[in-house]
Order: structure tokens, then C-alpha cells, then sequence
């Protein structure tokens, strides 16, 4: 197995913890600041971002992937942003915080949908990291 292939792996787990404690993070936050509905607004803007950032993956020829070191900072870079503007910023509209809450889920949507068509050879291998990620993330959050 070749280097890269193991960056992939260790990429695509981690994505999926970040992923996922990040959702808690703004479901739990969403409870406390806005009405119990837009609770669900969390799963709603995963999924959308999500999404979006795997058609930008699949647009882009393979640009994503061949850059994924730098979108992989920006996944980061955004995540910390987003929570430090969250909780900088607190009692915003519900369009704010849509807005701000999305980036990290279309960065790392992007980053991705970009390693798993990158790796299509190795796609069972990247998707058990992936779930494996968001398995251990569920775990070490409610366990």
C-alpha cells in the first residue's frame, strides 16, 4: 500500500470524526440558542453542504483531489472559524448562522467526495474509514 493511500485513509477518518462531533456541536448549540425545531436545521445543512461539496468534487475534474492537503486546511481552518464566530457572535438570525455553519460541511464534503473518486481502487478500504470515523466519533461523544 502506498503512502498516499494510507494519508487517504487517515484523512478520510478523521474528516468523519470532525464531521461528526461537529454536528452534535451544533445541534447542542442550535437547543440552547434557537427554538427546539431548528434542531434539526443540523441535519438539514450536513446533508446540503455535504452535497454540494461532492458536486464541486465531481466538477472539478479532479482539482479537489489533487489539491486535497490545502483543502483539507481549509476544512480545519473553517471548523474553527465557524465555531469561534458561533460563539463570538451569539443570538443571530437562523440565516446567520445557516450561512456560517455550512462552510465546514461543503469544505469537507468536498474533500471527501474527492478522496473517494480519487481512490476508486481502494473504495472499500476508504469507505470503511470513513464509517469508522463516524463510528468512533459517535462512540467518544455518547459514550
Amino acid at each position: 500500500m502506498k503512502r498516499s493511500d494510507r494519508k487517504d485513509m487517515l484523512i478520510t477518518f478523521s474528516s468523519a470524526f470532525a464531521f461528526l462531533v461537529y454536528e452534535v456541536f451544533l445541534s447542542r448549540f442550535f437547543s440552547v440558542i434557537l427554538d427546539y425545531n431548528f434542531v434539526f436545521l443540523t441535519i438539514s445543512l450536513a446533508t446540503l453542504g455535504i452535497g454540494l461539496g461532492g458536486f464541486l468534487a465531481y466538477k472539478s475534474s479532479g482539482f479537489v483531489f489533487r489539491n486535497r492537503n490545502e483543502w483539507l486546511g481549509l476544512f480545519a481552518i473553517l471548523l474553527i472559524i465557524s465555531v469561534l464566530t458561533i460563539y463570538v457572535l451569539p443570538y443571530q438570525n437562523i440565516w446567520f448562522y445557516s450561512a456560517v455553519a455550512l462552510l465546514p460541511f461543503f469544505a469537507g464534503g468536498s474533500l471527501l467526495a474527492a478522496i473517494m473518486q480519487g481512490q476508486r481502487e481502494n473504495i472499500r478500504t476508504i469507505y470503511f474509514f470513513d464509517l469508522a470515523g463516524a463510528g468512533i466519533g459517535a462512540v467518544f461523544l455518547y459514550g
